[in-house]
């Protein structure tokens, strides 16, 4: 019964915490993303404000 319950438990957490790690990859790849999309796209920006000014 214990061992049924902790093998339940060990699965569950292991479930969980490759949610987690899957999750944080998914935000670092997209601040990375966000980032490399922001400094490419920075001198488009810049002049688009200028347009605007």
């Amino acid at each position: 019964m214990f061992f049924t319950f902790f093998s339940v438990g060990t699965i569950l957490s292991e479930l969980f915490l490759s949610e987690l790690s899957i999750n944080n990859f998914y935000i670092s790849v997209g601040n990375w993303t966000l980032k490399n999309f922001y400094f490419h796209n920075l001198n488009k920006i810049m002049n688009i404000f200028f347009i605007l000014l």
